[in-house]
């Protein structure tokens, strides 16, 4: 449950400072890759240029900081939300506030994959399945769709490598700290009383803006993509990643806790957005490919609601 406030009308944020409150968190978590010279977007800076990659994780380290235990404690405390700094960054979500919490949240954790899995069962067989028989035909090994010197090499490949520390470690924690925790904390401290589903729907569009900023790269680029690749690029960027953020969104607030959306962000990133065309080598394979699509989407739905009971929810 959530951790106590001192009364509800002691505190002065409204919804209209929490929404500009939010706006200044994204500008800070962007606009700190415009500060160095080397990491702004522009024709010489190439996002997966290693020491490019480098350099960004450092500076979004550091916006995270300012913004979960600067921006954030400083705007709950002088608006009487809070009385100290210490329980305004656990009202981020960041820790469990007992023992039987931390058991529940582990379980919590599980039960969030869990429920990805179900929704992306079809991308995740066409990972280890139809995938691995071409990198086991590519390796020269025999029947078999995952052969385990296979599966070691694409994991290295993955993971252990500046990329992987991005995709699946910085980059989740990170934005899921500031996207979900940082900003629900203060639509979730505001005198407004906003329902779960104006939550959900409402704070991810911060986090789909936060991306409209790789439109910048592409126009930037060494050969500039045309005006009408960018805009359905963008628009397609901004799209996905705010229905993932309505997703995390409800995963915070039904689970009281950022760990489980951290997980499911980095889960997400291994799979990647689901494919509607053809896969595999032949049709039966498309085919079967397309009606896990469809068993995903009703597991889901009947799943929603009993994977996310949770007693350490917050609404």
């Amino acid at each position: 449950m959530p951790l106590p406030l001192q009364t509800e009308d002691s505190t002065t944020l409204s919804v209209a400072q929490a929404a500009l409150y939010s706006l200044l968190v994204t500008v800070v978590y962007v606009g700190i890759f415009y500060l160095h010279p080397k990491t702004r977007p522009s024709a010489t800076v190439k996002r997966d240029d290693p020491a490019v990659v480098r350099l960004r994780m450092t500076l979004i380290i550091i916006a995270t900081a300012i913004i979960v235990f600067g921006i954030v404690p400083t705007v709950l405390v002088s608006t009487g939300v809070y009385g100290s700094w210490l329980w305004a960054v656990l009202a981020q979500k960041l820790v469990w506030n007992s023992f039987d919490a931390f058991a529940q949240g582990l379980l919590d954790i599980l039960k969030a994959l869990a429920l990805t899995a179900i929704l992306f069962v079809a991308p995740l067989t066409d990972s280890f399945y139809f995938k691995y028989q071409e990198k086991r035909d590519t390796l020269g090994y025999g029947p078999g769709a995952v052969t385990w010197p296979a599966f070691k090499q694409d994991i290295r490949m993955e993971l252990f490598n500046v990329w992987g520390l991005r995709n699946y470690l910085v980059g989740p924690l990170s934005e899921e700290l500031v996207f979900r925790s940082a900003i629900l904390a203060l639509f979730l401290s505001s005198s407004s009383g906003l329902s779960l589903m104006q939550l959900v729907f409402l704070t991810p569009l911060y986090f789909g803006v936060a991306h409209v900023h790789h439109a910048v790269e592409l126009y930037r680029a060494v050969d500039p993509y045309p005006a009408v690749f960018i805009f359905f690029t963008t628009l397609f960027q901004f799209a996905f990643t705010t229905i993932f953020g309505w997703y995390a969104a409800f995963l915070f607030l039904r689970f009281g806790s950022v760990w489980p959306p951290v997980f499911v962000h980095a889960f997400c990133n291994a799979l990647g957005p689901p494919s509607f065309v053809a896969v595999g080598k032949n049709s039966t394979q498309t085919l079967v490919y397309r009606l896990l699509l469809v068993v995903g989407i009703v597991g889901f739905s009947f799943s929603l609601q009993v994977l996310t009971d949770s007693p350490n929810r917050i609404l």
